[in-house]
């Protein structure tokens, strides 16, 4: 940047080469003003009228900012986890978690090699694991169902925080995985260590209103494009897409 400076006053006129003190070079560049400033007769702006009021009075206190909603934590709360006496749920737990991990690393990698890449990643997390090998095929089993080529596709993106305001409330939140297409935008969330349910109806109404509230900020982010949403149990690998009619029941005011 020395040089562009330099190279810059070179072309200008005006230019005085002094020596500072410390025996440094000093280029400064002078710009003398010619043109005299007219003088402006200024009136007398003050007036007879007595200020108002409000000039001498303290201002009215602001207004709280309502607490954003945040998706992930429903006012529902969470729906029962599976009995501790069910079978090693610390390790069903840690299964679903390693679940997750794989879902959100897998689609960045090619397809070709996401086996591969997927076991050597559970030997470096969970060294010892039993089945590595079945794990992997329920991650890539999601990664290849049908209805979600899109949402694992080229430019989705993963853990992605969704910011908005949805009937006048502010929404902070993230989503597990998000793809925006030209005409449609698929959001999932990943659900762990739960048992999951059979059917629709049968889906807790917090993870519902989850994905309303999602789909509300959504829609208003990319106007006229559809909204899909689906739920990922990592409990079995399990996707369950979710109707309209669904989330209608469960959609913000």
């Amino acid at each position: 940047w020395h040089e562009l400076c330099a190279a810059g006053l070179d072309r200008l006129d005006g230019v005085e080469t002094l020596t500072a003190a410390d025996g440094l070079r000093v280029r400064r560049y002078i710009c003398a003003q010619h043109v005299a400033a007219e003088p402006k007769d200024v009136a007398d702006a003050a007036s007879g009228e007595a200020p108002p009021d409000w000039l001498f009075s303290p201002p009215e206190p602001e207004p709280e900012p309502p607490r954003p909603l945040a998706p992930s934590r429903p006012e529902e709360g969470d729906p029962p986890v599976r009995s501790p006496l069910d079978g090693l749920p610390t390790r069903r737990f840690r299964r679903g978690l390693l679940l997750h991990a794989l879902l959100q690393r897998l689609p960045e990698i090619p397809a070709d090699r996401r086996a591969d890449w997927g076991l050597a990643y559970l030997t470096r997390t969970a060294p010892g694991w039993a089945d590595p090998e079945a794990l992997v095929d329920e991650a890539l089993g999601v990664l290849a169902h049908p209805g979600l080529a899109a949402a694992f596709g080229p430019g989705s993106r993963a853990e992605v925080p969704i910011v908005g305001v949805v009937g006048g409330q502010a929404v902070a939140g993230q989503v597990d995985r998000l793809a925006v297409l030209d005409d449609r935008v698929i959001v999932l969330d990943y659900k762990t260590n739960r048992p999951p349910p059979a059917t629709e109806g049968e889906t807790a109404a917090a993870y519902l209103r989850q994905m309303a509230i999602y789909r509300a900020a959504l829609r208003a982010i990319y106007p006229g494009r559809e909204v899909a949403c689906a739920l990922v149990w990592t409990d079995g690998a399990r996707v369950m897409q979710l109707s309209d009619a669904a989330l209608d029941r469960w959609a913000p005011a």
